[in-house]
This record gives C-alpha cells, sequence and structure tokens, in this order.
C-alpha cells in the first residue's frame, strides 16, 4: 500500500509547549480510500497513536480501513512523539489529545465534505478516541496525582513526566490545572469508536462513562502490564451502556501492537479487522440504503 500522505499543521489556539509565542504544531498522516463506498458518502476515521508513538506506527490500523473505503487520518502528538522529540506536557496533558484530533477534523472539513466520523485509538490513544464520545477525566484524582497521593502510571519513554507535574503544579494552579483535565472533551460530530488497549491511568470520571451513548467496541490484551485491562478497558466495557469488547488473547502483551514487532503480526492484523468489521457496520460503509 501506498504511503500516507504528511500534511504539517498548526492549531492556532493553543501553544507549542517547547515555545509558548509559537503556535500548536499537529502532524497528520492521511490516507486516502481505496474503495468508492456505494453510497458515494466519505466517511473519516480519526486515529489517536499510544504514549511516546507517531500516528505512522498506526499503520496497521490505517491501511485495513483505507482498503475498506474509510479515508483515515493519524496524527502526531505534539511532545508525545518519537518523530519531534518529547516533553513533559506531552505525556502528562493528555486531556490535549482530543483537541489534536477536533483540529485535524475542523482541517479536513475545510477542504472537503466529510459524512460521518469515526474515531480509534490505541493505549493512551484509546483514551483520547473515547473522550471525543464523552468521557472524562476525573479532577480529583488528577490533584492527587499532582500532590504525590496516588502512584504515577507507567511511562516508560518519560519516567520523569509526574515528577515534573508536581515540581510545577503549586496552589496557585492547582485549580486550572483540575478544570482543563476534567473538562468535556465530546465532539458531536464523531459517532463511534474503536479502542485498543485503552489506558487513561485509572483516571476517567465512573459518571463519564456512564453517560457515554455512542457505539464503543474494544479490544485489550490479557498480558499487558502497561495499560491493565482492569484498569481502563474493563471498566469501560463494565460502565459503557452497550459497549462491546473482547480479548486479544491470553498471551498478548502491550508491545505485541508495536508495528515492528514481529511476534504481533496476526495480533495487529486481527484487530485492524475487528475495527474495519465494527466501523463499517457503525457507519453503513458499503451498505445500500
Amino acid at each position: 500500500m501506498s504511503s500516507p500522505q504528511i500534511v504539517e499543521s498548526v492549531d492556532q489556539m493553543r501553544a507549542s509547549f517547547d515555545n509558548p509565542a509559537h503556535p500548536r504544531p499537529v502532524r497528520v498522516y492521511l490516507w486516502e480510500p481505496l474503495i468508492p463506498s456505494v453510497d458515494g458518502l466519505t466517511r473519516l476515521i480519526l486515529l489517536s497513536h499510544g504514549t511516546g508513538a507517531s500516528g505512522r506506527d498506526l499503520a496497521w490500523l490505517a491501511e485495513p480501513l483505507a482498503q475498506a473505503g474509510f479515508l483515515v487520518a493519524a496524527v502526531d502528538h505534539h511532545g508525545n512523539n518519537w518523530v519531534d522529540g518529547y516533553a513533559a506536557p506531552g505525556f502528562v496533558f493528555i486531556w490535549e489529545r482530543p483537541a489534536d484530533l477536533r483540529h485535524v477534523l475542523n482541517l479536513i472539513q475545510r477542504h472537503r465534505r466529510v459524512d460521518w466520523v469515526g474515531a480509534a485509538g490505541f493505549s493512551a490513544g484509546g483514551y483520547a478516541a473515547a473522550a471525543l464520545l464523552g468521557v472524562r477525566l476525573d479532577p480529583d484524582l488528577i490533584r492527587l496525582l499532582a500532590e504525590g497521593e496516588i502512584p504515577d502510571p507507567p511511562l516508560p519513554e518519560f519516567p520523569s513526566a509526574f515528577e515534573w507535574l508536581r515540581g510545577t503544579t503549586t496552589t496557585d494552579t492547582i485549580g486550572g490545572l483540575m478544570e482543563s483535565a476534567g473538562a468535556d472533551q465530546s465532539d458531536d460530530r464523531v459517532q463511534a469508536a474503536f479502542l485498543v488497549c485503552p489506558g487513561d491511568g485509572g483516571m476517567s470520571s465512573a459518571t463519564s462513562l456512564r453517560e457515554v451513548t455512542r457505539p464503543v467496541e474494544i479490544r485489550w490484551a490479557d498480558a499487558d502490564v502497561i495499560t491493565r485491562p482492569e484498569q481502563t478497558a474493563l471498566r469501560y466495557l463494565e460502565l459503557i451502556g452497550g459497549a462491546r469488547g473482547r480479548s486479544l488473547g491470553r498471551h498478548v502483551e502491550h508491545h505485541h501492537l508495536f508495528p515492528d514487532e514481529i511476534k504481533g503480526a496476526d495480533v495487529r492484523k486481527r484487530a485492524g479487522a475487528d475495527a474495519v468489521a465494527f466501523l463499517a457496520q457503525a457507519s453503513g460503509l458499503n451498505q445500500p440504503s
């Protein structure tokens, strides 16, 4: 399959973590649909990568979706991708991720008609996709995290990120941090989400999970010690009404979803096929009207 088109964009509404005087960079990888839909509608899938990765690392998910007829857009989350390098806020402020996806959706809609939108993501990207449907972080848990009262979520790529958070959070800034973290990140344009090993560090609000009404499909890895199923995936499955899901396998680990992990090739292929099946059904792709 051909390489995706790369679009370099900036979000003028948000500042760069590297230089607050500059706007937030948001790189987009765009896979065009390889077959037309029978009804002529354009169906877009927004993709969010895992912690420290890149949008291009989700080619295993994007390519089967494009082959099925979806337009697919993956992002590089600023400060949290290996292409540009890391910054502590890019790892800590995961609630910034849905805004990257909304920016991309706005960008695409300025240039073409989009008739239906879904979202998908891996690891922290799974949380980002769910946030577009209404999942919110619990601000009280964010406060406890900033104060060091609860254990840090595992961040192998940037182990000192939460140390940075505690070092920069003060009594004057904690209120704003909690408000930003707990804000509603939903977007009514996004109609369904496919989540692979979603991870929010156990920080999501139970109330917000119960309020999600749009279709959600979840896959998890039983041997995952980075985004433990019981912490996020199974909690989503239990609390989101109508959510469906199943394990990718008893011995499947988090890294089996990485693009260069040979032992995970079959796992990624199955997850990609499941994403196509779910999102095609949710969107009515290639279903005669």
